[in-house]
């Protein structure tokens, strides 16, 4: 679901080179068109760290899960995935136009995902 894989795996520190030769305009096109049919955003044009934790709630609401149920308690994989989404939720002015259209893309906005501060039915499996 996502191609920010940690540089410290394998995988991660094979990403990371294919975005540092498209940086630079040295990567072979047909490899850059193969990643992007993976993952449009593959060279993680919110950082790392944004894309992975986005990630978890695309992932969970994949499953069925309700948007408007997640709470600050909210965890998702490990992640304290509800601090995260309500602090995006709460800065929605300061994120970007692409962070905001990923964000709406899954539903989660402040008017449509409210994050309550309530037990969260939204644990992880």
């Amino acid at each position: 679901g996502h191609l920010a894989a940690p540089a410290t795996t394998p995988v991660g520190a094979w990403l990371a080179g294919q975005r540092h030769l498209a940086a630079k305009n040295e990567l072979d096109t047909a490899r850059a068109d193969a990643l992007a049919a993976l993952v449009p955003d593959w060279r993680l044009p919110h950082g790392t760290d944004w894309h992975r934790k986005a990630h978890l709630p695309r992932a969970h609401l994949a499953t069925g899960a309700d948007p408007a149920a997640p709470t600050r308690d909210t965890q998702l994989g490990g992640v304290r995935s509800g601090s995260w989404l309500h602090r995006q939720l709460n800065i929605w002015q300061a994120l970007t136009d692409g962070r905001q259209q990923l964000m709406t893309a899954l539903g989660l906005t402040p008017s449509r995902a409210p994050c309550r501060l309530t037990v969260s039915s939204w644990q992880a499996a």
